[in-house]
């Protein structure tokens, strides 16, 4: 079988497995859309919201508090919108790249163990600016006017109803052609944002301190360390040392296994596009943030997608993304149509070990081949569109 045989065939059964697995989990019956924002209303219509626990505690700072509060009226559909503008966003930046098979990829993506439809549905602010910050980095990449001076305010913005999303600015001196400038728009934007909540400790104390009491309640007490590297070592110690060693060794592995993709990309002296090492440097820094959802998992998985799009070994890597995708529906396979799924192993019915497993198997591939350049891509590394 040639090799561009092998890798058709490889593209039709990851569409077979992509349809299966996204309707797999839309078509759950008990689901019901957007269920984080009816944690939200819940918080908000309770006199103490921090000590709102069904069916999710509201882990935002007094600043996003604020938001909620003036939208609280139709915080629903304002969310929405916001959603549906943030997917549009991304898809306007993706579809720039022109890269080959990008679509298919970015359907066995989202679809890939229903952690993308999950995420979608679950309607969490987490999305929006998770798209919003890779899509403005992504069309940044690629040089389209405005988009760089966007994307310190859209930081610094997520950065006031996430906190952690300040590491984003990291993106910066990545873009910037002056070392300089970057780092003066990071400590702009850096100071900016922590004086607004200073602002927020000095107005609002109470609400601070509920804040930060229900953030050490749900990760040092409950030791809740959601869907990384931390939340994937909880299944076999709940040691707060052992979370905090998992999120360190993740962290490395992720960003030496970056590293090496870069490297790998740039031997035959070739300049892989700016859009790769954007969306590299997103993903190492997605992975600093201890505690990642869901839904930081799935935007990580768009950037070690937008990698994928231009990998030199396109055969190699399709045939891990159907082993990938089988694998990830194991454990639905396993809930949904066995007679007693107690008798199978836990492992086999635990999807946070599969999506972290396809989501390391797809990077350790990609960084033993490394990127190629794109067609249309210019001696300065810019990409005409």
């Amino acid at each position: 079988m040639s090799s561009v045989t092998s890798e058709r065939t490889a593209w039709r059964v990851i569409a077979i497995l992509s349809v299966v697995s996204a309707g797999a989990y839309v078509g759950n019956e008990a689901a019901v859309y957007f269920w984080d924002v009816t944690g939200y209303v819940g918080a908000l219509d309770t006199e103490f919201p921090y000590r709102f626990q069904e069916p999710y505690p509201f882990l935002y700072p007094p600043t996003a508090k604020h938001f909620f509060t003036l939208a609280r009226s139709h915080l629903f559909e304002f969310l929405s919108i916001a959603l549906v503008a943030a997917v549009g966003l991304f898809l306007r930046a993706f579809a720039s790249l022109n890269g080959p098979r990008q679509w298919e990829w970015l359907f066995a993506i989202t679809s890939m163990g229903g952690l993308g439809v999950v995420s979608l549905l679950s309607g969490n602010v987490g999305n929006v600016l998770n798209l919003s910050v890779f899509g403005t980095a992504l069309l940044a990449a690629i040089r389209v006017p405005m988009a760089l001076p966007l994307l310190p305010i859209v930081v610094g913005l997520g950065a006031l109803i996430k906190p952690q999303f300040g590491v984003y600015l990291g993106l910066l001196p990545f873009l910037e052609r002056f070392r300089g400038v970057a780092m003066v728009k990071v400590a702009a934007t850096g100071v900016a944002v922590v004086a607004v909540h200073a602002l927020y400790i000095g107005a609002r104390p109470v609400d601070w301190q509920e804040y930060t009491n229900a953030l050490f309640q749900r990760t040092v007490v409950e030791k809740d360390f959601a869907w990384g590297p931390a939340g994937l070592v909880k299944l076999f110690s709940d040691a707060n040392v052992a979370g905090l060693a998992a999120f360190v060794a993740g962290l490395l592995i992720v960003a030496v296994l970056a590293y090496m993709t870069w490297w790998r990309s740039t031997q035959d002296g070739g300049r892989p596009p700016d859009a790769v090492r954007v969306s590299l440097v997103f993903m190492v820094l997605t992975f600093a943030n201890p505690r990642m959802p869901p839904y930081d998992v799935f935007v990580a998985l768009l950037a070690l997608m937008v990698c994928c799009v231009f990998a030199a070994r396109t055969r190699e890597l399709s045939w891990v993304l159907v082993v990938v995708m089988a694998v990830n529906l194991v454990p639905w396979t396993v809930a949904n149509f066995a007679r007693t799924p107690s008798m199978y192993p836990w492992w086999m019915q635990n999807i946070l070990i599969t999506h972290l497993l396809g989501f390391l198997s797809l990077l350790i591939t990609l960084s033993r081949g490394g990127t190629r350049a794109q067609p249309g891509q210019t001696a300065t590394g810019r990409i005409s569109v």
